[in-house]
């Protein structure tokens, strides 16, 4: 159908009427407060359904849309459709909300633009915060500070809303933050969202003016995870004041249900207060590695350790309840103690639960586990040592417990069980897995070995041709050699003519050697040789008749020379023989001189045995796991090692050292001590089942990485070599003297066994090595000889473990474990031991 030219300027005209004379929706605000932080929302009603704008196309300077929302409406208000508008203020103070546009089936709505006033923060002079530090001296790594916040305001408690209290050091990575838990009476305490947390603060308030906030008062303990200086800023706190309080503050019994933590209603209209203080500046320094043990506990003084048992009875193999309570200025969330199963005290003795559990109380910490008894061999539970930092003196302290009475009875007949036969108890050392290894030295010999590897490619072909030369040159000289051991006789002679050929002609002496030659020639002694043995000799020889005339004139000459000497000789045999006698009788009367004089008992070392074994017996008169038995046990091994150094029985003084260092729980001075007397009785059964006993001990677990045979000292085996060198000499002179075929054959045997020994001796010399044991608590292993460098395991070294020495560094020393690994130690904190 068409339409009429009057028909269509109607239609336009209505079109353009409504499109530049149409009432724009109006918005209905659903905020009543508006900042340029916050989100805002408004409606805007329509009669039919509209599609939303691009959110981008919308914004503006002074406001940006965020979204746009249109939804059906189901009540019967006249209006089918809602546009939901979510949008933030761009700045503070006048701005205008900017007209959007709508689009239906059959035309474009517009919505009105809105003019809004954004409020801006007050700095509240109605509020004061602080924050107030114990401390601003330096702090170590891993002290707890305590930091007091204070807020107080005389604004009505009822009026606040939105609390925010967000210090930037409650989400930093390296700092550890405890709130205690509040002891304050019920009326006392408030509820307060700080950090992302919930805690409870003590409010104090003005009797005067019961309505106002008062004080709030609220302990923050801060823990530094990493050395350096930190700044705690961003100490502000913003807290949202409506126009019409209305009810109580905390109207609720839940202490977390006050005004604190709840939002503004977007209805009501409030202003936002916020306060202040000063940003605090923290120096944090490094714990000092030396001197560290694995039993620190990461307490710092002052600080109180008291122990108790759940029974002071027991039997064999049962469970005990073992408390320790740990009593700080610093708060039970901060409060650690290291595993038990790592005090010296207990191991020997008792199998401690690898799980503590942690129990609050007001002054600290009980600290509660499990342990069961090994050995019945006690009369009181041990005392219990822990480390910890003095950062008033700036170092290390240790702390006891006081030892408990207990008495374990044996079970079926046993006292003792091993530990190692329990499953996990020893602690693997797992590889750290950070840091690098220390710088190699330079050696002479890896420079020798690396040209001689060089020279032996650059001249292969001239050294591979040298070798054929060098047999046919030597060839000549090898027979010679081989004639010479063969032929006796012929050995004889070719040194006598060697011996000849080396005098210069014409002397007295060149004649004499060439008598000695032909004598040696012909079998006979150079003294009985002749003038004509001479001539028979060189005619036998074939020389010239005149030759033989003239030596012969010569030997007669000298013949006649020689016996008819007129001179008077003195005889002076006797005097010789005097002083021989003299000489023999001199070297006897010194011989029973020292032979009596070590058969003298020496004082000095009789007094100092006497003293050990005092202090032994008097460390066993007093109860066990005492400090003064430890006392008395150590006192009796230092003078039983003094006693050793003099070679006056030190198998047994050592011995005996090593028993006293068990029974003091040192179980790296034991074991040294046992392996020191194993030098001396490598057989002794007593002596290795005590070393075994101590090893079984050792809380570290190195696998064996090679097989490890028992090796028989070197100082016995120089005592067999003498003995084989005695038989040797005894089957040979009885072979000389009867010539049989078992003399013979045990001569063989025993020249074998020498050699053998021989072999075997030289090689434990040329392979001789230094070995050790950790003789502290525990040691933390490191990459390199520093505490710069990384540790070279996760855990400790700890009492007892042994290694082989491979290098040493001024105080530091370079260890092999038996698995093969390396690592580093002070040398102060392990006994070396010549392994010979």
């Amino acid at each position: 159908m068409r339409l009429s030219p009057l028909t269509l300027i109607f239609c336009i005209t209505v079109f353009v009427y409504k499109a530049c004379f149409a009432e724009p929706i109006p918005v209905t605000l659903k905020t009543q407060t508006f900042y340029d932080d916050r989100n805002a929302t408004c409606v805007a009603y329509f009669t039919e359904a509209v599609t939303a704008p691009d959110v981008d196309e919308e914004s503006t300077d002074d406001c940006r849309i965020i979204r746009i929302r249109v939804e059906k409406l189901t009540t019967d208000s006249g209006n089918d459709h809602a546009a939901i508008i979510q949008f933030r203020p761009m700045r503070t103070g006048a701005i205008e909300l900017p007209a959007l546009e709508f689009k239906s089936d059959t035309e474009t709505l517009s919505t009105a633009a809105t003019q809004l006033t954004v409020s801006e923060r007050v700095k509240s002079d109605r509020m004061q915060l602080r924050f107030n530090v114990d401390s601003l001296s330096e702090l170590y790594v891993g002290q707890a500070v305590r930091i007091d916040m204070e807020w107080s305001s005389d604004l009505p408690a009822s009026a606040l809303r939105s609390l925010r209290i967000n210090p930037n050091f409650f989400s930093h990575d390296a700092i550890q933050i405890v709130i205690p838990r509040s002891t304050e009476e019920e009326e006392l305490q408030m509820g307060l969202p700080i950090g992302g947390r919930r805690v409870i603060a003590r409010r104090q308030i003005n009797p005067e003016q019961p309505k106002e906030l008062g004080t709030v008062h609220l302990a923050i303990y801060v823990k530094f995870l990493e050395a350096g200086i930190y700044t705690l800023d961003d100490l502000s706190l913003e807290c949202s004041i409506v126009d019409q309080a209305s009810g109580d503050f905390d109207r609720y019994a839940a202490h977390f249900n006050n005004g604190l933590f709840e939002e503004v209603d977007t209805f009501e209209k409030y202003e936002r207060h916020y306060t202040t203080t000063k940003p605090i500046e923290i120096s944090v320094l490094e714990l000092p590695k030396e001197k560290q043990s694995a039993l620190f506990s990461g307490l710092f003084e002052p600080v109180h350790f008291k122990l108790s048992l759940s029974n002071n009875a027991v039997e064999l193999g049962q469970i005990l309840e073992v408390d320790i309570e740990v009593t700080s200025e610093f708060p039970h969330g901060m409060l650690d103690l290291p595993p038990l199963n790592l005090q010296p005290s207990l191991r020997a003795h008792f199998l401690v639960d690898s799980e503590i559990r942690r129990l609050w109380h007001e002054r600290g910490t009980h600290f509660k586990t499990r342990i069961r008894t090994l050995s019945s061999h006690l009369s009181a539970f041990p005392a219990l040592r822990f480390q910890v930092f003095d950062p008033q003196k700036n170092r290390y302290v240790w702390k006891e417990t006081d030892p408990q009475s207990l008495r374990i009875s044996s079970r079926d007949g046993i006292n003792y069980i091993a530990l190692s036969t329990f499953e996990g108890a020893q602690v693997p050392l797992v590889d750290f897995n950070e840091g690098i290894w220390y710088n190699r030295k330079r050696s002479t010999m890896n420079s020798l070995l690396q040209t001689i590897h060089s020279l032996l490619n650059d001249y292969f072909w001239l050294l591979l041709a040298t070798g054929p030369l060098v047999f046919l040159t030597l060839r000549p000289l090898v027979k010679e050699w081989r004639q010479q051991a063969l032929d006796p006789a012929y050995k004889k002679r070719a040194r006598a003519y060697s011996q000849f050929k080396k005098i210069p002609e014409g002397s007295e002496i060149k004649w004499r050697a060439f008598l000695n030659f032909l004598a040696t020639h012909y079998n006979a002694k150079g003294d009985a040789w002749t003038a004509s043995d001479t001539r028979a000799a060189l005619e036998e020889a074939n020389v010239h008749s005149k030759i033989i005339a003239e030596i012969e004139a010569i030997h007669i000459s000298t013949d006649k020379r020689v016996f008819s000497k007129n001179e008077e000789v003195t005889e002076i045999s006797e005097l010789n023989a005097t002083a021989r006698q003299v000489r023999a009788a001199l070297a006897k009367t010194a011989l029973t001189l020292v032979m009596l004089f070590g058969l003298l008992p020496h004082e000095s070392v009789a007094a100092s045995w006497s003293e050990a074994e005092s202090a032994f017996a008097s460390a066993l008169a007093t109860p066990d796991g005492t400090r003064q038995a430890s006392a008395f046990y150590t006192k009796s091994a230092l003078l039983f090692e003094a006693v050793a150094q003099t070679d006056d029985d030190a198998a047994s003084a050592f011995y005996n050292a090593g028993n006293a260092w068990f029974q003091a729980n040192r179980l790296g001075r034991s074991i040294a001590a046992y392996r020191k007397a194993a030098r001396i009785r490598p057989f002794d059964e007593a002596l290795l089942e005590n070393l075994a006993a101590a090893r079984a001990l050792a809380l570290n677990k190195v696998p064996e990485g090679r097989t490890s045979l028992q090796r028989t000292p070197s100082s016995w085996l120089r005592v067999v070599t003498i003995a084989l060198s005695f038989c040797l000499c005894g089957t040979m002179l009885l072979y000389v003297r009867y010539e049989s075929q078992r003399l013979r054959l045990l001569t063989y045997a025993s020249a074998i066994a020498l050699a053998l020994s021989v072999v075997i001796l030289g090689v434990r010399s040329g392979s001789s090595r230094t070995e050790g044991v950790i003789t502290t608590n525990s040691v933390e292993a490191r990459k390199g000889p520093a505490y710069a460098y990384a540790p070279a395991f996760d855990q400790a070294l700890h009492d007892g473990l042994e290694f082989t020495l491979i290098d040493e560094r001024d105080t530091w020393i370079q260890i092999e474990l038996a698995d093969g690994r390396r690592c580093w130690i002070p040398q102060s904190q392990a006994s070396l031991i010549l392994a010979l």
